[in-house]
């Protein structure tokens, strides 16, 4: 007789193991079949339910359709293919939304005058939805065309001109780019145009300047500085766009007599004020003056989406001219992305030219500094620099103040400058001065380091600039 061995699983410690399976009565799997087919019946009943009470809608809305004095306001979403469909849906939706508050809200009791409130504020939604889409995918649509031609190797003036009459172009930005073409189009000679056309290509895609602002920056000279654009192409644009080139004004004395002038009514024969709000007389980029009974003087200077407005009628010319200066310096600074940088290293807050308190002791700090940096006011009847002449300047001192030393544009890091300006010292008067007398004084040649410059403040205050470790390349 054949031996029969134990299973290979088998041992004193490990016993045949013997699966037993759970054993159910007959009576709880028909109670677990009799749950789930309740469950589904209720599911199924709830359906009903919800299609019957759509159907008391589409009902309710027939019985509105077919009388007359309640068919008008459905027509127009029977003629936009939303009736009855789309409207039914639209009615038991709000119905629902209103019983979670109110159960017993039923939406078929209502006026009529209820219901087109409730489908208009719908439509309202839902077009506005549309219209959000539908500019976002324009807008993709749009910087998806920028970085191809961008990729393309074109300039940025060839990209405005190519954007202008693109049909991907959003309408937001389609009219700005028109106007940025059409500057160059009336230049009067080739100089002027290939100057625009440089112009141009050095501003950002992503924030193109309005037309006016760019034509106020970079074509129209003043008294203090000369765009190099011809006087006929300058006259050419004011016109065409409606501006007021910019007077000879030079000082505060100047700004006074521009703000107060007076004109004769040709109708009325008596004089009146030359410079109203309406039409103000421009003193630099972004800064204007005026009047508005012909005795008060008004400084007005806007810059993105702030404006600052002074009433600065009373004070002496000197002040007028410094204010004048230091709200062209704010315009300036914020055309040119500059004002972080400016407020970390100058620390001229410019919140202080919109205060409506006459602060004589703190206009005269921003002249200090202004001075001090970048060459300014210089008492009464002083000339009012223009900006836009300081402006490699400051890109000057910003590139020496950048913790690499080789930033060329406008990107600041301002808490890096931050770093920079105690590592130099610049947060004492004295260190400050030193720093716009040698940034002024080799802005020229351009070749100066940040080491440079840490020798000359050394030199010129060793005992301050001693305690600053020269900062890393």
């Amino acid at each position: 007789m054949n031996e029969i061995l134990p299973s290979a699983f088998e041992s004193p410690d490990h016993p045949k193991r013997t699966a037993e399976r759970p054993k159910h009565s007959m009576e709880a799997i028909e109670a677990s079949h009799d749950k789930s087919l309740q469950q589904q019946a209720e599911i199924r009943q709830t359906e009903i339910e919800k299609e019957g009470r759509r159907n008391e809608i589409a009902g309710f809305l027939m019985d509105l359709y077919v009388d007359p004095s309640s068919r008008a306001f459905l027509e127009p979403y029977e003629d936009n293919g939303q009736f009855p469909e789309q409207v039914t849906d639209t009615l038991r939706a709000y119905e629902k939304k209103k019983q979670q508050t109110k159960p017993e809200y039923d939406i078929t009791k209502k006026p009529v005058a209820i219901i087109v409130g409730v489908l208009d504020r719908h439509s309202e939604k839902v077009e506005a939805r549309q219209e959000v889409e539908s500019t976002e995918t324009n807008r993709n649509k749009y910087v998806s065309l920028v970085e191809k031609l961008r990729q393309d190797g074109k300039s940025t003036t060839d990209i405005i001109r190519q954007l202008a009459e693109h049909p991907d172009t959003p309408e937001s930005e389609r009219g700005k780019l028109q106007a940025l073409s059409k500057i160059i189009a009336l230049a009067r000679t080739a100089e002027d145009r290939r100057l625009i056309e440089g112009k141009l290509n050095e501003q950002n895609l992503a924030a193109l300047p309005d037309p006016a602002t760019f034509i106020s920056f970079e074509i129209f000279s003043s008294s203090g500085y000369d765009t190099g654009i011809s006087e006929e192409t300058q006259n050419a644009i004011a016109q065409e766009f409606g501006l007021d080139r910019p007077q000879p004004i030079d000082t505060g004395s100047d700004v006074r007599e521009a703000a107060t002038k007076t004109q004769v009514n040709p109708q009325t024969g008596e004089a009146e004020p030359a410079h109203t709000e309406e039409h103000p007389a421009p003193i630099r980029p972004g800064v204007t003056a005026h009047t508005v009974t012909g005795d008060e003087i008004i400084l007005k200077a806007h810059a993105g989406s702030s404006t600052i407005k002074k009433d600065v009628t009373g004070w002496s010319d000197e002040d007028i001219g410094l204010l004048a200066e230091a709200l062209g310096f704010w315009t300036g600074t914020e055309e040119f992305g500059a004002t972080g940088f400016v407020e970390s290293v100058y620390k001229i807050d410019f919140s202080i030219l919109s205060s409506d308190a006459f602060d004589p002791i703190k206009l005269t700090e921003i002249r200090q500094k202004l001075t001090y940096l970048v060459g300014g006011l210089e008492g009464y009847d002083g000339d009012i620099f223009d900006v836009r002449e300081k402006k490699g300047l400051i890109r000057y001192q910003m590139r020496l103040l950048s913790e690499d030393g080789e930033a060329t544009g406008w990107e600041n890091d301002q808490a890096a400058t931050e770093r920079m300006v105690k590592k130099f010292g610049l947060d004492e008067p004295n260190a400050l001065k030193a720093f716009g007398d040698y940034t002024q004084t080799t802005y020229l040649t351009g070749d100066a380091t940040a080491e440079d410059l840490q020798k000359y403040l050394t030199k010129k205050s060793p005992e301050r600039n001693s305690l600053h470790a020269p900062p890393s390349a």
